[in-house]
């Protein structure tokens, strides 16, 4: 039977994090992405609702947090019934020999009527996670508040906006765990791991540290050089960047390239600055979008981000496993192992007409798939031990 976890305590902290409120905190995820199993100071006068509102201000501004939805692409077909996503695999076949050249061999027994059973697998996914935001909004007792009624109306607009927009930022946050957690499920089965820090290390006898890599002019034309050969590995027919093995291509339109910040800020600074437009063309970055921060938006509370915390990821994974890395600068992924489908947000409404007022209540339904048997790679410049393993298949 299908799963349902409340995500509200994780996404809470995990929000917290992404602000900067709160330091990077290692964050269990465990059974949240679905694998595949087989006011001013004065307290007078204040409205008789909330107890926050000062009685009539000359003037009033509303100011709220506004939130777009990110990560369109992650989304996929819904479903409206049933529980489970069901997801069968067709493998491709091994040739045989051509009967059609052997007629008049001696011994050539053709057998017509042969059964050719196809090569296929399924697997479910069966965890949904959910959560939900609520605002109650009085008849009457705002009114004392606001010269007129269209003041009051603008305020109540304002609360439905912000409690809006919160919602949103929360669907975006939710998307990212299903990021994070394909990185760590990725780090844990040390399969398709690229560190190329080590890879530039070793192949020209250097000894730059994480630090040193993003000021390192060589060094970002090296990555960019192994960047692009990696997104046109993910293109051909290959069995190696999943941990299933299975044989994957992944079409163009299917590609997800993200970047963290700090790598595409320096790899434009010391590489495109100055080129001319067709040099610029030539190593630019493939067609990629770009992240702030994969976890934590800060070092610590309320402190300045730092690369080391942007590319951090310190979770417990889906399948529990702790992960405590940094030095994440990317991920290429085929969209197919890390989506969002029987995403069903809603609002809903019920009103007490007794004491006269209306509670909206916003809520979420939704799946976030991890499938480890599509490709994806994990770019790193980590120093620590954890990423070492540089594309090491399981």
């Amino acid at each position: 039977m299908a799963t349902y976890n409340q995500t509200n305590t994780v996404l809470n902290s995990l929000m917290s994090q992404y602000r900067g409120s709160t330091a990077l905190t290692s964050t269990s995820l465990k059974d949240l992405i679905s694998l595949g199993r087989s006011s001013i100071s004065s307290n007078d006068f204040k409205d008789a609702y909330t107890n926050s509102l000062a009685d009539v201000i000359g003037k009033t501004v509303f100011r709220y947090l506004q939130s777009s939805l990110e990560f369109p692409e992650l989304y996929r077909d819904e479903f409206e019934f049933g529980g489970i996503l069901r997801k069968i695999r067709i493998r491709p076949n091994q040739m045989k020999e051509n009967a059609s050249v052997k007629i008049g061999e001696q011994g050539f027994t053709p057998n017509p009527f042969g059964i050719n059973k196809p090569n296929f697998g399924e697997k479910f996914f069966t965890d949904f996670d959910s959560w939900s935001d609520e605002i109650t909004v009085p008849d009457k007792l705002l009114n004392t508040s606001f010269h007129d009624g269209s003041e009051a109306g603008s305020f109540i607009q304002a609360l439905m906006d912000s409690v809006g927009n919160n919602f949103t930022a929360h669907q975006n946050l939710s998307n990212k765990t299903a990021l994070i957690n394909w990185i760590g499920e990725k780090i844990y089965n040390a399969n398709g791991v690229v560190n190329l820090r080590t890879m530039y290390n070793t192949q020209f006898s250097k000894s730059l540290t994480m630090a040193q890599c993003l000021t390192d002019q060589d060094f970002l034309q090296y990555a960019g050089m192994i960047i692009r050969n990696l997104v046109n590995y993910l293109k051909a027919d290959n069995a190696i960047y999943n941990v299933g093995h299975e044989v994957n291509a992944t079409a163009d339109e299917d590609l997800l390239l993200y970047f963290i910040t700090d790598f595409v800020s320096a790899y434009e600074t010391y590489l495109l600055n100055g080129k001319s437009i067709f040099t610029t063309e030539f190593i630019k970055l493939p067609n990629y979008r770009e992240l702030t921060t994969w976890q934590a938006g800060g070092s610590a509370q309320y402190t300045m981000p730092t690369f080391a915390s942007n590319t951090a990821v310190k979770i417990t994974t889906s399948s529990n496993h702790a992960i405590d890395t940094s030095g994440i600068i990317g991920i290429i992924a085929d969209r197919n192992g890390i989506a969002t489908t029987a995403n069903d947000i809603y609002v809903a409404t019920d009103r007490y007409n007794g004491a006269r007022y209306t509670n909206y209540t916003y809520g979420a339904v939704a799946q976030y798939i991890n499938d480890l048997d599509e490709q994806g790679i994990v770019l790193t410049i980590a120093d620590d031990p954890q990423q070492q393993s540089n594309n090491k298949s399981k």
